[in-house]
């Protein structure tokens, strides 16, 4: 079935750049960093596929342009590409919300992040 969803908050006026589509290993949650509103909106998954906005959060900087989830699923952290910074956000495994770390780690115009498995 198909569906067309704004990843916005509902009285969101203004233009906006959608970057990074991220879906939890489990295939419950779906976020998706939006450029210019400076968050992450959060998707819950319904067992057909459907897609409902459950909530958004602020990335705490400027223009989330990629997040990568964490291995062990526990962890989003987004690169802030004008915010010259990355920061995390713990993943609520029941509900798929955000909470932030209060980790903002500076780093110069981060475009994208790859964490890579050990052996």
């Amino acid at each position: 079935m198909k569906q067309t969803l704004s990843t916005l908050p509902p009285k969101f006026a203004g233009s906006n750049l959608s970057s990074e589509v991220l879906i939890t290993a489990d295939g419950r949650y779906l976020y998706v960093s939006n450029r210019l509103h400076n968050a992450l909106a959060v998707f819950s998954v319904a067992a057909d596929g459907q897609l409902k906005l459950s909530s958004e959060t602020w990335v705490h900087a400027d223009w989330p342009r990629s997040a990568v989830i964490d291995p062990a699923g526990e962890f989003i952290f987004s690169c802030n590409q004008k915010g010259d910074s990355i920061t995390s956000f713990r993943i609520n495994a029941a509900s798929g919300a955000l909470q932030f770390t209060g980790r903002f780690e500076p780093v110069g115009s981060p475009a994208v992040m790859t964490i890579l498995k050990p052996r």
